[in-house]
């Protein structure tokens, strides 16, 4: 087994922490125990230690499984200093039958914790078949540690259901699923997997999902991926939304999983917001732990140890710039998603009132628009100078950029997949900001210097959109309308800002400037599948919001003369909607 600082990398081999499968005990309590004592030292928890036996001869730690599980490595984690006896022995034996008991190591515990050294790893050769794993200390005293993680694989067709992450979008989205199949599987004693659709994207759009065998090792790639044989079963298999369930209904998706053989896990966000009854079970730090029970490729996991590697301070931040298929893709061509990216003028307001001895990072892909604001501001890190291993791919990127987020106090993002998973796994905190409030004081001076300061195109265009929606929404259509300029200086041929701008010409009385833009709404070349066609402008939905404000919608409805582009719009509209 590999280690990575603290992270232990045994899913690369195919391997799971199998602890969960058992039940844990323990000689005797203490003064310093807890209600769960014993069962503490098999998942992560916070404090020195996780359990705590009175002071006697030879007490001992065990686990026990209800069914033997193949066990590759045993890793003891000591307590932390200075409590940790390193002048103490410990004798650590295994069973298969309950009978015979075979010792693996007796030893000093001179070892170390979580971190700090390197823990207690003791390496079975191949995977031994146990039913009960046994800490004994030697001679007098207390048994105190802080974790015993035990990696192995849990016997085929000992678990009634499978955990299988269907998720096909972004690279963030699918590892964030995968962490709840995980943490599903580990607390139900099951197994998960994966599907994997290769997807390919423009060079604009700045997607990282690459080939699965660019991001996973090959073992966990054979172990866990779909291969397809299982289809039918999936398409029958329950699922859970992205609202809260209630602990009944938590039962009813894992009793008809249990009947089926599958659970679909589709949704990336944390698990105990959809299900508040596990809040009391899973702990930030199990997010953190199941992370590292991912079996990444050998890239991946030299780009995760350089980022860890890293130095930074107790009060660095860092700002996710993320632009992609929002700002240059398939979902510039729709209002919707302009909450999912900061624009530059929001970035260039969070840097300005940043105050503190800390340094900002600029995290992301958008290259341009991070040099530009290097320039701007003195405390601005641009994080692609920081080192990093050479030949890095975008999957193994956008991995170091999650791990050096997670490890800043704070994440000022927009509502980021990436930033997400950076909090999800680290101690950063996140303050997402991706709204339309923070537009009032933009101005399209400020939008011009942006350009003139290198900034490119469809950021500024983005950027003005924002603002655009802002007024809008505050039923100021004139200064909408002068973002809705902006944004056509700055791309063009983008069917719903013709479409926006018709709209909002039509509500002002600018019957001729409105038949002009509905010209270009009507001979626009779009070629992205979403907003693709005038129907689904005008009619559809993305991500559950109107594509258009349907008070202007309505501005189309109530005139029966118009001329002949916006009454093309207007019939659009009536068949679609009816």
């Amino acid at each position: 087994m590999k280690t990575d600082g603290f992270m232990l990398d045994y899913g690369s081999e195919g391997l799971e922490d199998v602890s969960a499968y058992g039940t844990a005990s323990q000689s005797s309590s203490s003064r310093w125990s807890k209600a769960d004592d014993a069962a503490r030292a098999l998942r992560a928890c916070d404090g020195s230690f996780a359990f705590h036996t009175g002071v006697e001869d030879a007490p001992w730690w065990r686990v026990d499984f209800e069914q033997a599980v193949l066990l590759r490595y045993v890793v003891v984690m000591n307590r932390r200093l200075p409590y940790h006896r390193p002048d103490q022995r410990i004798s650590v034996e295994v069973t298969s039958d309950g009978v015979t008991w075979t010792e693996l190591v007796t030893t000093l515990c001179t070892f170390g914790s979580d971190v700090e050294g390197l823990p207690l790893m003791i390496d079975l050769g191949e995977t031994v078949p146990v039913t009960a794993l046994r800490i004994t200390l030697v001679g007098q005293g207390a048994l105190h540690f802080k974790r015993i993680l035990l990696a192995g694989r849990k016997r085929a067709g000992e678990s009634g259901v499978v955990f299988t992450v269907t998720r096909s979008d972004g690279l963030c989205q699918r590892l964030l699923a995968l962490m709840n199949a995980m943490l599903l599987a580990r607390r139900e004693g099951a197994g998960f997997s994966f599907e994997w659709e290769e997807k390919s994207y423009g060079a604009n759009e700045r997607h990282a999902v690459d080939s699965v065998h660019g991001l996973f090792s090959g073992p966990f790639v054979e172990q866990h991926r779909e291969t397809g044989s299982g289809a039918i079963t999936l398409k029958r298999a329950p699922t859970y939304s992205a609202r809260p369930h209630t602990a009944e209904a938590m039962t009813r998706i894992l009793d008809r999983g249990a009947q089926i053989g599958r659970v679909r896990v589709h949704q990336a966000i944390d698990l105990r917001d959809n299900f508040p009854a596990l809040r009391q079970e899973i702990s930030d730090r199990d997010y953190v732990d199941i992370f590292g029970q991912i079996g990444f490729s050998d890239s991946v996991r030299r780009a995760l140890r350089a980022a860890r590697d890293l130095e930074i301070g107790p009060d660095d931040i860092c700002i996710h710039v993320r632009g992609g298929d929002i700002v240059h893709g398939r979902h510039a061509f729709h209002g919707n998603f302009v909450h999912k990216a900061l624009c530059c003028y929001e970035i260039d307001r969070i840097v300005a009132r940043l105050k503190g001895s800390g340094r900002v990072f600029l995290i992301g892909q958008e290259q341009e628009l991070i040099d530009a604001f290097a320039r701007r501001h003195d405390r601005v890190v641009d994080a692609s100078t920081l080192p990093m291993p050479p030949g890095m791919s975008h999957v193994d990127a956008v991995l170091f950029d999650v791990t050096l987020m997670s490890r800043t106090a704070y994440i000022h993002c927009a509502d980021s997949a990436v930033a997400q998973l950076a909090g999800r796994i680290g101690r950063a905190e996140l303050h997402e900001m991706g709204g339309l409030d923070g537009m009032a004081g933009y101005t399209p001076q400020m939008a011009r210097d942006y350009a003139a300061h290198g900034v490119l195109g469809p950021q500024i265009a983005f950027s003005a959109l924002k603002a655009a929606l802002f007024h809008m929404g505050a039923a100021r259509f004139d200064a909408a309308l002068d973002w809705m300029e902006i944004v056509s200086e700055f791309r063009s041929g983008n069917v719903y800002d013709a479409v926006l701008t018709a709209l909002l010409r039509l509500r002002l009385g600018d019957l001729a400037g409105a038949e002009e833009a509905a010209i270009r709404a009507v001979e626009a070349q779009n070629p992205h599948e979403i907003g693709n066609t005038l129907p689904a402008l005008l009619n559809g939905r993305n991500d559950g919001r109107p594509n258009m404000p349907a008070a202007l919608r309505e501005d189309l409805d109530a005139r029966d003369e118009l001329p002949a582009n916006l009454a093309q719009l207007r019939d659009i509209w009536r068949i679609d909607s009816t």
